[in-house]
């Protein structure tokens, strides 16, 4: 009852285009991000990092539309190629930043591709201890000299021997999720794919 009066009193919008009596992202938006499927070594990515799909993102992650993560990792898990694994790791936030934003993106996102394939999603194992600087707008050297170090592994037993996926939103030049591999993959885990929402540069 109390949720049929909110909704009365505050219809629900398609967060993009302000539409209502839609979901955080309505069908006429999401027919319209572009689908790359693309695979780059031990990477695939979903979408390209452009138009709606740029747009729910900044929304997801500057704004705290948190409604955009379930059909954002809806999207993602209708793409996801891979079959199996043990569990999946989200690229994870420096506690200062995830205090700021008080959520992980790629943790929320991944919640709906986790929930379909039946692992666990485990996101106190990979921990990002160096607070480093906004990837955007750094240069090749700069964007590794800022990940040096950037990642430990808090319980090296939990993944050790492990098959695990990657989780993030969004993939430019590759050195963020290639840092939290070779951290994982260190730490004993036995193999580590990625997989991303979306990716910069394409379009």
């Amino acid at each position: 009852m109390i949720k049929l009066i909110l909704n009365l009193l505050f219809p629900p919008r398609c967060a993009i285009c302000r539409r209502v009596g839609e979901n955080a992202l309505c069908r006429t938006c999401a027919s319209k991000i572009v689908m790359i499927d693309r695979r780059e070594g031990y990477v695939y990515c979903a979408g390209a990092y452009s138009g709606v799909l740029e747009k729910a993102i900044k929304l997801l992650k500057f704004r705290g539309k948190k409604s955009l993560a379930e059909p954002l990792g809806r999207l993602l898990a209708d793409h996801n190629p891979y079959i199996s694994a043990d569990a999946l790791i989200p690229v994870p936030l420096h506690e200062k930043r995830l205090k700021e934003r008080g959520f992980n993106q790629s943790s929320l996102i991944c919640r709906t591709v986790a929930e379909k394939m039946g692992i666990p999603v485990i996101d106190d194992v990979l921990v990002r201890k160096k607070d480093t600087k906004h990837m955007f707008g750094l240069g090749r050297r700069d964007r590794r000299q800022n990940l040096e170090g950037a990642f430990e592994i808090a319980r090296p037993h939990v993944i050790r021997g492990a098959s695990l996926i990657l989780a993030d939103d969004i993939y430019t030049t590759g050195f963020t999720v290639a840092a939290c591999r070779k951290a994982l993959l260190d730490a004993g885990a036995a193999s580590v794919k990625a997989l991303v929402l979306s990716r910069a540069g394409l379009l």
